[in-house]
């Protein structure tokens, strides 16, 4: 209730236009991300830290390509993927040559026919 005039105040039902916690935080992300990792470690044959580290780059080329501007998720990702590169590749604290190359053979390690990329299309 607003106190200066005793009137409940008028507020629109729901979230904001543009959010997106349901989908983020709600019980079928959780059920779909879970469906969707499954599928992509058949498809993949990854496992282990290399679906983690593939399912991140996955999910900043989604952000980079959804969210440009959103310069906060994008930083996010990016620590993730870095972090992900660095547990697999082992690269050493403050190493920035051994990240750079690390970086480099991310796209080679990842690379899968455009048969199998096609079927990810759809996750």
């Amino acid at each position: 209730m607003n106190q200066e005039n005793k009137s409940p105040l008028k507020r629109r039902r729901g979230a904001p236009p543009g959010n997106c916690n349901a989908r983020t935080h709600g019980y079928y992300s959780k059920v779909f991300i879970a469906q969707n990792r499954l599928r992509i470690e058949a498809l993949t044959g990854f496992t282990g830290i290399d679906l983690e580290l593939f399912q991140a780059k996955c999910r900043l080329q989604q952000v980079l390509q959804h969210k440009p501007v959103n310069v906060g998720v994008r930083k996010r990702m990016l620590v993730l993927f870095i972090g992900m590169v660095v547990l697999k590749y082992r690269v050493a604290k403050h190493d920035n040559q051994g990240l750079i190359a690390a970086l480099e053979k991310v796209p080679d390690d990842f690379s899968l026919s455009p048969e199998i990329l096609e079927q990810l299309e759809q996750c």
